[in-house]
């Protein structure tokens, strides 16, 4: 069965993940799309991870994750504070504990090599000025995800991105002159049909 997508906001809400190599660096920097207070919990971090620390994109705790350190994981991450957690560390086992723990704290968790322990699923993501589309094959096929992503891009460019902008003046315009619910909507598909028209 497919995921259902749910949309949130996460601008400024704190974002934990626990583990400093590429995969964490990958996560972190979509993350920073959406204005995410990025932590990063470690032993050691790579460079682009230091980097997005200087440039004041995330937090980079140095620390040593236990299986045996429920309590003080869930002290570090302050969870009445948290928005999600990310287990993708280089260690099975702890990025197993990481999301049983959260599991059991009610805590929304994506642990990368274990989809079973994931109460939400991380995917790959168009974010081109108000656009946002996640794509996802519910973890069956990332790399045909990313192949869906990369044709997407290609019709989300500065021509869409601009005809969503004139949409967005016109459903404001619609709102305030024409009372029929159905008529504006009517007036909306007839102006995507006209540009569509004139896009090919």
């Amino acid at each position: 069965m497919a995921y259902f997508p749910m949309f949130i906001d996460l601008k400024e809400k704190k974002c934990f993940i626990v583990g400093g190599g590429l995969v964490a660096y990958r996560k972190a920097k979509t993350l920073t799309l959406y204005g995410a207070n990025l932590i990063v919990i470690a032993p050691s971090f790579i460079e682009e991870l230091k980097e997005m620390e200087t440039r004041g994109e995330a937090i980079l705790i140095k620390k040593e994750i236990s299986i045996k350190d429920k309590e003080d994981f869930l002290l570090t991450i302050k969870k009445e504070e948290i928005a999600l957690v990310i287990g993708a560390t280089n260690q099975k086992e702890v990025n197993e504990a990481i999301g049983q723990w959260c599991q059991e704290e009610k805590i929304p968790v994506n642990v990368v090599d274990n989809q079973e322990l994931c109460t939400f699923l991380f995917p790959a993501v168009v974010t081109k000025d108000k656009v946002s589309i996640g794509i996802t094959t519910s973890g069956t096929s990332p790399s045909a995800s990313a192949y869906l992503r990369e044709r997407i891009e290609e019709i989300v460019d500065e021509e869409f991105l601009t005809f969503v902008e004139e949409m967005g003046t016109y459903r404001t315009w619609l709102k305030a002159h024409v009372e029929s619910e159905e008529e504006r909507r009517a007036c909306l598909r007839k102006k995507v049909e006209e540009w569509k028209q004139g896009r090919k």
